[in-house]
């Protein structure tokens, strides 16, 4: 079985410049060891964007794509329109190799991301360890008119009242949650997750 080291220390780092590190470090060995430690949220996350009707060539940024596990899952769903970027160039570049995506670029972590989707996923990637709240508020701002969001919150995002609150906050501006369920996220270490479609204002 893979060494979970890179796993179980996801949730320990903090800074913008240790998560590119650990990501980049974690690149070669991250499909596997997440496969077989049962991770599902990104076969999840497709099966809702699905199950609300996104027409299925909706123009879907892949916010924080890592290798394209997540586009993977997307593609599986008949979801195929796919563009891809991550902080990790390392994480990228082997995303990129799988040929899911019909562009992959390096984003910057914080920084504003340049076009407009009709979908935006964020697999996994908005929580403790990985992007902070405030990225919540840059997806946003990149939709279409009535464009979707799907993400997940994991657990330890959900017992964190700031991301919860980000979501909140877009609700009371007028988007409006269509899809929520809580379920498997990586059972292997025993954490869950919900999984959300936010559709935008139109």
């Amino acid at each position: 079985m893979a060494d979970k080291k890179y796993l179980t220390s996801t949730y320990d780092i903090e800074t913008s410049d240790e998560i590119r590190d650990h990501y980049n470090e974690w690149s070669e060995s991250y499909d596997r060891e997440l496969e077989e430690h049962g991770y599902v949220t990104p076969q999840r996350c497709a099966q809702a964007l699905k199950s609300v009707g996104t027409p299925p060539n909706s123009l879907i940024l892949d916010f924080g794509c890592g290798t394209g596990v997540s586009g993977a899952a997307f593609h599986h769903e008949g979801f195929t329109n796919l563009i891809g970027c991550d902080v990790s160039s390392e994480m990228l570049r082997l995303a990129t190799d799988k040929g899911l995506y019909q562009q992959t670029f390096i984003i910057e972590p914080g920084a504003k991301v340049e076009g407009k989707y009709d979908v935006v996923a964020a697999v996994g990637v908005i929580g403790v360890g990985a992007a902070p709240p405030e990225a919540f508020d840059i997806v946003m701002q990149i939709l279409n008119p009535g464009g979707r969001f799907v993400f997940s919150y994991n657990d330890k995002a959900l017992s964190d009242p700031r991301f919860t609150k980000k979501l909140t906050e877009h609700i009371k501006k007028g988007a409006s949650l269509i899809f929520e369920e809580h379920g498997d996220h990586i059972p292997g270490i025993g954490l869950f997750s919900t999984v959300y479609v936010l559709q935008a204002p139109a």
